[in-house]
């Protein structure tokens, strides 16, 4: 046995070792659009059976609308809608994911929540492009999980300018003061 052998040897060693170390994440998974998903469970601050949405006029794409979550009005999101998949079709297993994105805190509507799961980060792969580009966008990957795939959700890219909106800050004066005349 070489020098090269013997280093080689530990190499694969420390891999193994590296890969026994790896730290997972738990994640909470629900379907949409007849595809899984899942999202880490740190962003869940809870899961409601759908009780009422109250439509709100002129609301942005994918925006159901509003829902009491534990006392407090919360905007809910129609995922399939918001992932170009179809608008979710309101059950008995449908659930609004109360989740926190970016320092807000909303409903996520989905057909049903799945269960948690454990994930390691060296078993995420790549999706396939031809899954549909707001889902690519929107995205870390895919994973197997006992129940098939899942695509993990990224937190950070799930909301973006077109889903949050525009703030306005300023006073714009009465409607009058716009009109042509």
């Amino acid at each position: 046995m070489g020098i090269l052998d013997i280093a080689d040897r530990l190499d694969r060693e420390q891999e193994g070792r590296d890969e026994a170390l790896e730290t997972s994440e738990t994640w909470v998974s629900f379907s949409v659009g007849g595809l899984g998903f899942a999202l880490p469970v740190s962003h869940l601050r809870g899961a409601h059976r759908v009780a009422h949405i109250t439509a709100v006029p002129r609301a942005p794409k994918g925006l159901r609308g509003l829902s009491n979550l534990r006392g407090r009005a919360r905007p809910v999101l129609d995922l399939g809608s918001h992932l170009d998949i179809g608008e979710v079709e309101i059950s008995d297993l449908s659930r609004i994911l109360e989740v926190e994105l970016q320092g807000r805190t909303l409903g996520l509507l989905v057909e049903r929540a799945e269960h948690l799961t454990k994930i390691l980060p060296s078993t995420i792969k790549p999706l396939d492009d031809a899954i549909g580009p707001e889902i690519v966008r929107r995205s870390k990957g895919t994973c197997e999980v006992r129940d098939g795939y899942v695509i993990l959700l990224d937190p950070s890219r799930l909301l973006t300018e077109e889903t949050r909106g525009t703030e306005e800050t300023e006073e714009t004066g009465d409607l009058d003061d716009h009109e042509d005349s």
